[in-house]
């Protein structure tokens, strides 16, 4: 829902997932549902053999990276961790599973990462003019005295991941 409200707007939407299978899971039901056009939404994972990950890495810098413009607009990439660190993108809005605070920082440096004009074009100098950026993170509802499963219960691909719940 919030995907689509986000694309209608004509903003570039990140959704980080914390490992694979919930990547390709989410990816799979946005075509689905048709919220986003096939043509408007990006897989990227470490999966992909190394050629496709290297044209999926172009796709992505070409569309989310500093010098993207106008073409940004509604465009959504479901990536994993592969996007934390390495690759210089620029995000309206993102959504991220629970992480490590270190690393939703890492991910949040996405947001907004360029000065841009409201049209999504990049600005040498000035103020941004594009909407406040959005950092949505997806987690279990709060428990004040979480059980042992609070996190695999509700994400259990992301309990694997970060199996040291209490990082989180």
């Amino acid at each position: 829902e919030r995907i689509g409200e986000a694309v209608e707007k004509g903003n570039c939407i990140a959704w980080i997932r914390n490992s694979v299978d919930d990547a390709i899971r989410i990816y799979r039901q946005l075509q689905l549902s048709k919220v986003v056009a096939t043509e408007n939404l990006l897989l990227f994972h470490s999966r992909f053999a190394f050629h496709d990950r290297q044209r999926i890495e172009s796709q992505t810098l070409n569309l989310f990276g500093k010098q993207s413009g106008a073409q940004r607009a509604g465009k959504v990439i479901i990536a994993t961790q592969v996007i934390e660190q390495s690759l210089d993108i620029d995000c309206d809005e993102m959504i991220s599973d629970l992480a490590p605070v270190d690393l939703l920082i890492q991910r949040a440096g996405r947001l907004q990462r360029h000065i841009r004009d409201r049209n999504g074009l990049v600005k040498k100098s000035g103020q941004d003019e594009r909407e406040t950026p959005v950092l949505r993170i997806l987690a279990p509802e709060w428990d004040d005295a979480p059980r042992e499963n609070w996190l695999s219960s509700a994400m259990r691909n992301s309990a694997y991941v970060y199996p040291d719940h209490g990082r989180m």
